[in-house]
């Protein structure tokens, strides 16, 4: 280990480990992997990099960012040597500026980092992109996820109750992670939408507050398909309506040829989306009018106010599964999504 890093004495029970290292707030509660020399030297393996190489500083205590603390906490996750590239393109992603991540990490909002990971990168580590991609039972879904939470708690101080002070927080704290299913995907994977090659392998850093399922069993058409998962959107309160920025949907392979075979691309869902994602204020208390229409000045017909402030702050994923499910992330709002090559 580096002249900087400290070596603590903990038990060797796990359940006991566990409650430790939680109280030492270095775990997230669960049952971890001891980050022993050998397996950091081990993890390490897996990237070509100094191990002490200063890669930033993470938000909001500026904790100092190296591929030997990226590792101890990929080890106390779960994750293998394989894991090492993804998760130092997340660490990357996380400290990007117009990501945010000082606002985010105190925020009483539940907010979390999602990561999607792109590219050949998904099959080599055999995660999940289809059905429960978001849910439990992938290993490499759920220990890059963990690793994540780590990373924001141990090297950006992401203590619940003290630095993060989410009001309820929510699951998708502990691990939020899975692959975009670019094999059923009618159009370019997301990365190649945002200026990558297709054979790139990358991870995309959305900031969301939770997920809200939208089903659609009657649509005959992707534009039937559309309205209803734009009127979906319409969630009062959400970050996205008090303030606009960027908002994610999530939809599944049936919906997403279900709209390609209309003609349309994911631009033209987003601008059919930004259509029908619109509430009406009118009957809402003075007071909350006012607050919108100061933080979003550009919206006068409080009649129609769209969830988002341009069609293209709608960003459009495919995951997931059979079925007529579409997930809409209200994001935190002020924040945009950061993609990273591996």
């Amino acid at each position: 280990m580096d002249a900087t890093a400290t070596l603590l004495a903990v038990s060797a029970d796990p359940v006991q480990l566990a409650r430790e290292l939680a109280e030492r707030h270095i775990g997230d509660g669960l049952p971890v992997v001891v980050a022993t020399p050998e397996r950091v030297d081990q993890m390490l393996a897996g990237t070509p990099r100094d191990p002490d190489e200063v890669i930033g500083h993470m938000p909001p205590i500026q904790g100092l960012v190296t591929p030997r603390y990226v590792a101890v906490n990929g080890v106390l996750a779960g994750c293998s040597p394989e894991h090492m590239p993804v998760l130092l393109a997340v660490a990357e992603a996380l400290m990007a500026p117009e990501y945010n991540l000082f606002a985010i990490q105190p925020t009483t909002n539940p907010v979390t980092p999602l990561v999607i990971v792109h590219g050949p990168v998904r099959e080599q580590l055999g995660m999940n992109w289809g059905a429960g991609c978001f849910g439990p039972g992938n290993y490499a879904n759920a220990v890059i996820g963990r690793a994540v939470r780590f990373l924001l708690q141990n090297l950006g101080g992401a203590i619940p109750g003290k630095t993060d002070q989410a009001t309820h927080g929510w699951p998708g704290k502990y691990s939020f992670c899975a692959a975009e299913n670019a094999d059923q995907t009618p159009w370019e994977p997301y990365h190649q939408r945002v200026g990558l090659d297709a054979d790139d392998s990358a991870v995309t850093l959305f900031a969301v507050q939770a997920q809200h399922n939208i089903i659609d069993v009657t649509g005959q058409n992707g534009y039937e398909a559309l309205n209803v998962i734009g009127r979906g959107m319409a969630a009062v309160g959400s970050n996205n309506h008090t303030m606009g920025g960027e908002a994610l949907v999530v939809l599944c392979p049936e919906q997403a040829h279900q709209i390609a075979d209309s003609g349309l691309g994911p631009t033209e869902a987003a601008e059919i989306l930004f259509e029908h994602a619109r509430i009406d204020m009118t009957g809402m208390p003075a007071p909350f009018q006012e607050l919108i229409a100061t933080r979003r000045p550009k919206w006068v017909d409080m009649s129609r106010l769209p969830i988002v402030d341009r069609p293209e702050d709608i960003q459009i994923i495919v995951a997931g599964g059979p079925g007529v499910h579409a997930l809409y992330m209200a994001s935190f709002a002020l924040t945009k999504a950061v993609t990273r090559r591996i």
